[in-house]
């Protein structure tokens, strides 16, 4: 885990040239799973030479450990594209600030990982550089050969979640607009976290809807993931932006220690959050609310099995379960799509082929030779053509969508109406988060993983994100943490995980963590659950 290899390279007893050295072997092997499109090799090791020859920052508390980051966020000298042909030639000139952030506690950023186009899609299908896989539906035959299968890992972050479940990395950076982070983290039994709107900043993340996109992290634990969401916050607002609020690390991580921490002795942090994970957490005096909205006739029935037994487990830890109604769920989803495809056509207008991005030369599309157009005809036609070449069949739809949304003639029926039910979703949200429940419970998918060669129709891809969207709707922090393993007819050995998802208050990282480590410390998904390859 990236807590182990932490304390474990503190105290010497482990280089991080030697993780390194695994991790790019562990690639090299698994390639087939299509997870990065790009590895930092050189970089990583001269990295990882600094730390071990003594070079190591006390205060950081992931220092040396191996981190991905999705290829929609800046990282200095590398390629960020986005996922897209538009971008694919783009060198980043800086760090995002996540980036910058986990750099200063000396993680060693390992490379970029795959994902949909511009964040668009929900199984990484829409990547200009292919579609990665789920590690959960692959394994090697008997000649060594690994066999991928055709497992979706979700989307839009499925590479860095595909990384994580395969331990190509420790951690993924990845960003979540309507539950980009948490739908693959379910799907690939891994935990992903999003946390509340401005903690982390925004700052070198490739915009897809501004007021929707949120930063968030993967690992394969629940405090895992809090580490590397406390490397990767600052303790105030970025300057670069003016959205964020930044957080307190050591809010967080006290919660999860049952103890004040202070982040400026990291190795008494380390050494803390190491008996709390092998310590059962009590939920005694928490109340978790169960939306009836969310029990609808898509939950597939494996997955209503997992969260049934997931109560009874919280129940068990001292929770009180409570029903609640929550009627503004049933319209965040349209009002998420039409506020997402208006942001979406706004953000991507910049990509014309003129500044930068693919340039594709006007002419052909008008019938006539470039000399015989006229300047604008000619510049008309460069920008349709690099649009038309650059952007995929998901984008484009989402972009048209949205120009359409913030038509005149339609304005007020689609966008007007979408921002008012949005309003709607984060107040009922608030009440409910406010008035005694700590955090409401359900499935992060109401579907199991599905093959790449036989998916959902378009528009169940789309409603399998009604659980996820309220929670970028009202900017709340949310976590899908894995909650069991169930036998089906897919995947490789005819098993795959089950994600359960927590919502919680506003800046209530901590308490949501807590009741998601008690999750994972009763469920035994840790503990006895290995991967079929």
């Amino acid at each position: 885990s990236l807590l182990d290899s932490a304390l474990l390279i503190r105290n010497g007893e482990l280089s991080s040239s030697e993780l390194i050295s695994s991790a790019c072997h562990s690639v090299k092997s698994l390639s087939k799973l299509n997870a990065f499109v790009e590895i930092n090799g050189i970089q990583a090791y001269k990295d990882a030479a600094q730390i071990d020859t003594g070079r190591r920052d006390s205060d950081s508390l992931i220092g040396g450990t191996v981190i991905s980051v999705k290829d929609n966020f800046m990282a200095m000298n590398s390629r960020s594209s986005a996922g897209s042909h538009m971008l694919e030639r783009f060198i980043s000139p800086y760090d995002a600030s996540v980036v910058q952030r986990l750099k200063a506690h000396q993680a060693i950023i390992f490379g970029k990982t795959n994902m949909d186009e511009f964040g668009m899609g929900s199984s990484t299908t829409e990547s200009a550089y292919g579609c990665s896989l789920n590690p959960w539906g692959a394994r090697f035959g008997r000649d060594g050969v690994l066999d991928p299968g055709d497992l979706s890992p979700g989307g839009s972050s499925g590479g860095g979640a595909a990384a994580v479940a395969s331990y190509l990395c420790h951690g993924a950076i990845g960003s979540d607009t309507g539950g980009s982070v948490r739908q693959p983290a379910s799907f690939c039994g891994v935990v992903g976290l999003k946390p509340s709107y401005g903690v982390l900043s925004r700052y070198g993340l490739v915009a897809y809807a501004s007021s929707l996109d949120t930063p968030g992290v993967m690992a394969r634990s629940v405090i895992d993931s809090a580490l590397l969401l406390c490397a990767a916050m600052a303790d105030n607002p970025d300057p670069m932006d003016p959205t964020s609020t930044g957080g307190c690390p050591e809010r967080i991580l006290s919660s999860l220690s049952n103890s004040t921490v202070r982040t400026s002795d990291t190795g008494a942090v380390l050494e803390s959050l190491k008996i709390s994970e092998d310590s059962n957490v009590s939920l005694k005096g928490t109340v978790i609310g169960v939306p009836i909205e969310f029990s609808t006739a898509e939950v597939d029935p494996l997955v209503r099995g997992v969260w049934e037994e997931t109560l009874r487990m919280l129940v068990d830890a001292g929770a009180e379960v409570r029903t609640i109604s929550l009627p503004s769920l049933k319209v965040a989803l349209p009002a998420y799509y039409m506020l997402a495809c208006a942001e979406a056509s706004s953000n991507l207008s910049r990509y014309d082929g003129v500044r930068y991005g693919m340039r594709c030369e006007g002419g052909g599309w008008t019938g006539g030779e470039a000399g015989e157009l006229g300047a604008a005809e000619e510049l008309l036609s460069q920008v349709a053509k690099s649009r038309g070449r650059g952007f995929g069949a998901m984008v484009i739809r989402r972009i048209l969508a949205g120009t359409y949304v913030l038509s005149e003639s339609a304005y007020h029926d689609y966008f007007e109406r979408a921002s008012a039910l949005r309003s709607r979703v984060s107040e009922e949200l608030r009440r409910c988060l406010a008035g005694g429940v700590a955090c409401i419970i359900g499935p992060t998918s109401p579907v199991l993983p599905y093959s790449i060669s036989n998916p959902p129709s378009f528009a169940d891809t789309l409603a399998n994100d009604f659980m996820t969207v309220p929670a970028n709707l009202a900017g709340l922090p949310a976590v899908s943490v894995p909650a069991g393993v169930v036998n089906c007819d897919r995947g490789k050995d005819g098993r795959v995980p089950v994600g359960m998802q927590l919502i919680g208050g506003r800046l209530q990282e901590g308490e949501l963590l807590r009741v998601a480590l008690a999750i994972e410390q009763r469920c035994g998904f840790l503990g006895s659950t290995t991967l079929p390859l």
